[in-house]
């Protein structure tokens, strides 16, 4: 195993690290916590640290430390039948448990809930998730079978695509109407 990094390797690994750990949640939530936590602000501040910063960066030093591979080689220390099954479990509650529907139900709740009876926000949530990822779906399929024969070149197609995006959603942007005027994160008026 190579003992150091080159500056290339480390501003890579680096940009790694920070996307995989650095995601909606750590920027809406936070947010969200100091405005409900009133007095309680430290004392959320500091659960927020422990398990939005402190876990995730124990288990990377955990790795790092064991100089394993990955997970099912840590974790297969255990036992082999108790690595495979935790490995397995760890996944699944990444991805397809919490992660995925997440993202559906996050769009729905930033962009879509405000302007929907109460009596039909689920229905709604539904439809709106079968019609999220029906249209995620082929572009993650064909970003899998394009990085097999693309490689560099699907890189900066992906950049052109996100900055398109980006600039449409940015444009959609308004100031929030007098009933979000209250909250003080909003100082317009």
């Amino acid at each position: 195993m190579k003992k150091h990094l080159s500056s290339k390797e480390l501003i890579l690994v680096a940009s790694m690290l920070f996307g995989m750990f650095f995601g909606a949640g750590n920027l809406i939530f936070p947010v969200s916590m100091g405005q409900l936590a009133g007095s309680s602000l430290w004392a959320a501040s500091a659960g927020f640290l422990i398990t939005g910063v402190g876990l995730p960066l124990l288990g990377v030093a955990a790795l790092g430390i064991s100089r394993k591979e990955g997970l099912l080689e840590l974790s297969s220390q255990v036992g082999k039948s108790y690595g495979i099954f935790f490995t397995c479990i760890l996944y699944l509650t990444i991805g397809p448990f919490f992660a995925i529907p997440r993202c559906a139900s996050m769009s729905f709740t930033v962009g879509i809930e405000g302007s929907i009876p109460s009596g039909i926000r689920a229905a709604a949530l539904a439809g709106f998730s079968l019609i999220f990822f029906a249209k995620a779906f082929p572009s993650i399929i064909s970003v899998i079978f394009c990085l097999r024969f693309l490689k560099d070149f699907i890189l900066y197609i992906l950049f052109l695509q996100y900055l398109i995006f980006s600039i449409y959603i940015f444009s959609m942007l308004h100031i929030p109407s007098s009933s979000y005027s209250f909250i003080p994160i909003f100082i317009f008026n």
